[in-house]
């Protein structure tokens, strides 16, 4: 599942984000399977409820261009399949499919490479039926194999998608700063380490003054708490050096092969998230 900035869906398991763009007023994301592209997801925030039949069939139009056929305007076949509106013209021309949320003022907009009723029945409708939209505060947060209960205060700040190799950090205007991280191979990454020795040289490459690293356990796993400091980022603490206090869970999920880090800092006067409630896996 996929859960950004308030709304959800279930796509392939054999889909994978190749491309993204998450600014909240407009982005992408772009799946391809070793087959070659499969999908790709884009939202844009609009003001006036949009005429989404116009918008499809001009996107159409601008296809057939350039593909080399002048059509003028092309006949499009719309029909519901869950909350989405689909579009399509031939089998052999993409497929599209558009919502817009009201709450959020989301248009939610997605581009399917072909129009074959098999792959619309079997792989486009599962999708479109998945989508769900809560107004919650907090906001569930699930890219890239982490999944995190976030207060409604915070947005993402940076993804670092590597293979094997995941970081999201997510802030509030208020400074608090959340970052997930996630690995592949614990063995090899490990080596002859605990969790708390492996802490220690984690936030030394973070450039973090480790305070503590103790053993403890965390949702049934094996895990290290850390506490520590690190210097402020933004505006006059950078400045100044002043220290942030932070704290970390890294913890070993055997049965999925991962190594997992959440972690917060912010300014002093800050209320620190509960972790065990921010993890969702």
């Amino acid at each position: 599942m996929i859960s950004w900035l308030g709304f959800a869906f279930e796509e392939p398991p054999e889909w994978e984000v190749t491309g993204f763009s998450t600014t909240p007023d407009k982005g992408r994301f772009q799946f391809y399977t070793r087959h070659g592209f499969e999908g790709e997801l884009s939202w844009r925030t609009t003001k006036a409820v949009p005429d989404q039949e116009r918008i499809m069939t001009e996107v159409m139009r601008r296809h057939l261009e350039e593909q080399g056929e002048t059509v003028g305007t092309p006949e499009m076949d719309f029909r519901r399949i869950g909350e989405f509106t689909l579009g399509t013209h031939r089998s052999d021309t993409p497929a599209l499919a558009s919502r817009f949320i009201e709450s959020s003022r989301l248009l939610l907009e997605w581009v399917f490479p072909l129009a074959k009723p098999e792959l619309i029945r079997s792989v486009h409708t599962p999708l479109l039926e998945s989508l769900t939209h809560p107004d919650s505060d907090p906001r569930l947060w699930s890219l890239f194999g982490t999944s995190v209960l976030l207060p409604a205060n915070f947005a993402p700040e940076d993804i670092q998608p590597y293979p094997g190799n995941v970081a999201i950090t997510y802030k509030t205007p208020k400074r608090h700063f959340f970052t997930v991280r996630r690995w592949a191979m614990p063995d090899e990454l490990l080596g002859p380490q605990d969790l708390s020795s492996f802490g220690r040289v984690l936030m030394a490459k973070l450039l973090c003054k480790v305070v503590s690293a103790e053993p403890t356990t965390f949702q049934g796993h094996e895990a290290a708490r850390i506490e520590y400091k690190q210097k402020g980022k933004v505006g006059f603490e950078t400045i100044v050096g002043q220290w942030w206090p932070g704290e970390a869970i890294i913890f070993r999920n055997r049965e999925e092969q991962r190594l997992v880090c959440i972690q917060q800092a912010g300014p002093k006067r800050l209320q620190r998230l509960d972790l065990e409630e921010v993890w969702r896996g």
